[in-house]
């Protein structure tokens, strides 16, 4: 997207990248920033082309078409972790307690570890 910056003195819009000035005695008005032009894009609905962003978001919204880009990922209601709390700490040291003090649960998640080691050495050496 381009972005032009400028000013506006008295309804004449000056270019300050092209070096264009005001006159001496227009001075003191406020700067113009312009972020809503692009490089002209064709619809491809309606086969218009389009040189504004805002023209062409509304054009889109004219025929019922929808934008599809990573700003809907925000739209999305996201899924939010629990929070930690001392209860939850307590359950997976005991989980782990539990684990290591009985040896036939021990073995089975020194086996079940292994064959996730083999596995991850399949998957990268392609054996």
């Amino acid at each position: 997207m381009r972005r032009l910056v400028g000013i506006i003195r008295n309804g004449k819009y000056y270019n300050l990248e092209k070096g264009e000035s005001p006159e001496k005695e227009e001075i003191g008005s406020s700067a113009y920033v312009q972020d809503d032009t692009m490089s002209p894009l064709k619809h491809l609905v309606s086969g218009k082309m389009f040189d504004s962003k805002s023209a062409y978001i509304k054009e889109c919204k004219k025929l019922g078409l929808n934008i599809i880009g990573n700003d809907l990922l925000s739209k999305e209601n996201q899924a939010r972790p629990d929070k930690i709390t001392d209860s939850m700490i307590l359950d997976k040291i005991e989980k782990a307690e539990s684990i290591y003090n009985d040896p036939t649960k021990y073995r089975a998640r020194q086996e079940e570890n292994f064959r996730r080691l083999e596995r991850r050495g399949e998957l990268i050496n392609g054996d």
